[in-house]
């Protein structure tokens, strides 16, 4: 599909001077914004207007909260809802009516972990939300364990510091041929019952994957071995 050009047009601040390629199948466009700096943006966030400045107006919004209108609502003199608000998210420094969210007000909140400004709007405050653009941000679900951490105690019943010390003793390889294992694959070098779901080991892939192949049994491995040591093509040899 061919892209429609953009070059000369204006949104908002930017206006866009020429494509910038494309990235996850969008076009890209370089901008230039009424304050002199550039900024690539997708067409698709251009002509939605989720993109209208390099970031300037957003700073110059900050900037003005609490100058003007200050503990109004709606231009009818009641005070806003959380303006006082000093909470669990931190402290509410200001507000400004945001009229491309359907007038409602958004807060600006001075962050109580990161110290930083983020705009949060009631339900957010209500809900006691935190801003994804915290640095400390957690997703609701954290377990308060790191994801690697978490995902192998939910699966094998081990941390990651019990993998590093099961591997130091197994002398920092698998545990069948001695290949280095990568501490980068942990999950994928851990042998387990699949029954009982008892960590067993730590194995390399290819040996993780040949135990699989031959039913994860002992008596698998009995006749792989046995077709080792007496391979059918001598046993036919011979009965000839």
């Amino acid at each position: 599909m061919t892209a429609i050009k953009e070059t000369g047009n204006k949104y908002n601040r930017l206006t866009v001077v020429s494509h910038a390629g494309t990235h996850d199948k969008k076009a890209m466009w370089n901008c230039v914004c009424d304050c002199g700096k550039t900024k690539v943006v997708s067409g698709t966030h251009l002509r939605t207007n989720h993109v209208q400045s390099c970031g300037c107006y957003r700073t110059e919004m900050v900037a003005k909260l609490g100058k003007s209108n200050k503990g109004k609502s709606d231009n009818r003199g009641q005070p806003r809802k959380y303006e006082k608000y000093d909470g669990v998210l931190g402290k509410v420094i200001g507000a400004v009516d945001r009229s491309e969210e359907n007038g409602a007000v958004m807060y600006v909140v001075k962050c109580s972990k990161c110290n930083e400004n983020h705009i949060r709007n009631a339900k957010h405050l209500k809900q006691g939300q935190e801003a994804q653009d915290c640095k400390y941000y957690k997703p609701p679900n954290w377990s308060g364990l790191e994801r690697e951490d978490n995902i192998m105690r939910k699966k094998y019943g081990i941390s990651t510091d019990d993998f590093e010390t099961l591997l130091a003793f197994q002398g920092g390889g698998c545990a069948i041929c001695s290949k280095p294992i990568s501490k980068l694959r942990r999950r994928m070098n851990i042998d387990h019952n699949h029954t009982t779901n008892k960590v067993r080991g730590i194995l390399c892939s290819g040996c993780n994957t040949g135990l699989g192949h031959l039913g994860d049994t002992i008596d698998g491995l009995k006749k792989a071995l046995y077709y080792l040591e007496n391979t059918p093509y001598d046993e036919f040899s011979l009965a000839r």
